[in-house]
């Protein structure tokens, strides 16, 4: 009798060790949907790169959690340039410190388990589209002793480069209004210059530069509403010259200013459901606080986020923002922030860790 209660008390105990075993493996694989992706990125003096999640309904298990180590036990490799979700998958831009160029990672997207890398043609990429089984990478090159960016096509499933295209848009080396935009619309790609006023666009299907567009102020953020494109810019002008938001029907080319703003610099542009964001600062030079901006074609909202947020400068060191069902989210420094237009209040105020570069919605 003694034996046979032993091993009902070995068997209970093996059960529970099973079923602890269950749970922690579930645990460990979670799922990642009905929320957005905050984006460390890292850099090559050894501040590793990492990726969080944050739900929309306020459960924050992962916001601290690095998803992608969680997922392949092993965190990133490099610096993230930048991250795509498209499909059932995602897609990851590495730039890493131990080779010459840089190299696409392709994950599962709801658990960000790693699938297999794409390494010829990416270059020395600093923005990166999907569109189908393509890449396309905004990445860079020494031209007559300036920096042009290029346009690299890369065949994802082959892993091989198609193409390079060249832009004709150059930038600084040490660019004080942030990095370029890379929007996709009706298979055509849009870039700038951050040296002049110039937008591009490359047709998708014949993997060439189809039309250029000469603008009236240097463009620093570009968004597509309605079919159309609209950009905001700085005015190299004289202080005090009027800056704004100007559309280009993509079709015609022609250009009309669609809002004006008595300020020399404008960036941050964003749009979602009739609404457009900007923040607009006095000076080019992101010194002084920057102002949210918010249209929607009739009515104008204000906001100066300062006061809210402890005294900081929205201005010097925001690094991503996007407008979603009249939520603003966007980062500045070490934190992540969401503003809600209607009441002018914060939701929610969250540390993300260093290097926030970047939110992405799934």
């Amino acid at each position: 009798m003694k034996l046979k209660g032993l091993f009902v008390v070995i068997g209970i105990f093996l059960c529970m060790s099973c079923s602890d075993d269950s749970g922690s493996e579930a645990e460990a694989n979670p799922t990642f949907e009905d929320g957005f992706f905050i984006v460390n990125e890292g850099n090559q003096a050894g501040q590793k790169a990492s990726i969080f999640f944050d739900d929309y309904q306020g459960n924050l298990d992962y916001l601290n959690v690095d998803i992608y180590e969680l997922a392949n036990e092993e965190p990133v490799e490099g610096a993230i340039r930048d991250l795509v979700i498209e499909g059932a998958y995602a897609y990851l831009l590495i730039d890493s410190p131990e080779k010459e160029n840089n190299h696409i990672e392709i994950l599962d997207k709801t658990n960000f388990e790693l699938l297999r890398k794409v390494e010829d043609g990416v270059g020395k990429g600093e923005k990166l589209l999907i569109e189908g089984d393509r890449a396309y990478v905004l990445s860079y090159s020494p031209n007559n002793g300036q920096n042009e960016y290029v346009i690299q096509v890369i065949d994802l499933e082959a892993d091989s480069l198609i193409t390079s295209v060249p832009t004709g848009c150059y930038f600084q080396e040490f660019n004080p209004f942030g990095e370029p935009y890379f929007i996709k619309n009706n298979q055509k790609i849009y870039t700038h210059s951050l040296v002049a006023n110039l937008i591009v666009e490359m047709d998708l299907e014949t993997n060439s530069i189809s039309h250029t567009y000469p603008t009236t102020t240097r463009p620093t953020s570009m968004v597509f509403a309605n079919n159309e494109l609209y950009y905001s810019g700085l005015n190299d002008a004289v202080q005090g010259a009027y800056t704004g938001l100007y559309k280009i029907n993509v079709n015609t080319g022609n250009i009309t200013t669609f809002l004006e703003i008595d300020y020399r610099l404008i960036k941050n542009l964003s749009y979602s459901n009739g609404m457009f964001s900007l923040m607009f600062f006095e000076s080019p030079h992101l010194h002084d606080y920057g102002t949210i901006y918010s249209w929607n074609g009739n009515d104008a909202i204000l906001f100066d986020p300062i006061e809210e947020a402890g005294g900081y400068s929205f201005a010097k060191n925001m690094t991503t923002y996007h407008l979603r069902n009249n939520k603003l989210y966007f980062t500045y420094d070490d934190s992540r922030h969401i503003l809600d237009l209607s009441s002018q209040s914060f939701v929610r105020h969250s540390i993300a860790g260093p290097n926030t570069s970047k939110i992405v919605f799934e």
